[in-house]
């Protein structure tokens, strides 16, 4: 029978373990996702709900997943490609920080000094809701609090020495500046980039 359920009925998660492990069977991945990496993690399998009918519905109500991951509402499944925590994540005030009036060294000895390159990983923590689908918002869930803990990539960093040196050193307009080379024309970091990788260089490591 549908909504009211009885008053015994209980959603309940069961203990997955923290920061979350990667179950991304497929190449390349690593128990905590390195930046550019594929993250899978089926949160469905560990709630349960004893009421006969009502299927659980999930949802993130606080916190926030990695930028790019994404919670299938239906089943629980957390997936998606991690990115550059640089992207998303607020280093200010922390030991972190970007100095101020920060300039590129023309050999590149101070790159990584700052940011993700420089913290190694993050813990992204976030909290998630299993809910009666059919049942008021405020009855019949359970959260979870999670954490998934990102891992710098130095294939990131790569491409964005590249972007921060073009841009730093380059010729043109802020925002499209050249100084690179393909097949002797000068191009954009991202134009770089993408030629590199279509011959199959800077690979995700």
């Amino acid at each position: 029978m549908p909504y009211p359920y009885l008053p015994d009925d209980e959603v309940t998660f069961s203990d997955p373990g923290q920061p979350l492990a990667n179950e991304y069977a497929g190449s390349p991945t690593s128990t905590n996702p390195r930046e550019l990496f594929d993250f899978e993690f089926d949160l469905g399998a560990y709630a349960s709900w004893t009421g006969v009918d009502g299927n659980l519905e999930f949802s993130v109500v606080a916190g926030t997943l990695p930028n790019n991951l994404t919670l299938n509402s239906s089943t629980g499944q957390i997936s998606g490609t991690t990115v550059d925590m640089d992207t998303y994540i607020d280093w200010t005030g922390t030991p972190y920080e970007q100095p101020e009036n920060f300039v590129l060294e023309r050999d590149g000895s101070n790159f990584g000094s700052y940011g993700s390159a420089k913290a190694g990983s993050y813990t992204v923590e976030f909290t998630v809701r299993a809910h009666v689908d059919d049942a008021p918002d405020d009855e019949f869930y359970a959260d979870l609090e999670c954490s998934i803990l990102v891992v710098n990539n130095y294939s990131s960093d790569r491409d964005q020495f590249i972007r921060d040196y073009t841009e730093q050193y380059g010729e043109g307009e802020s925002g499209s500046k050249v100084l690179f080379r393909v097949n002797d024309v000068p191009v954009t970091a991202e134009e770089y980039l993408n030629y590199q990788k279509s011959l199959g260089n800077y690979p995700a490591l």
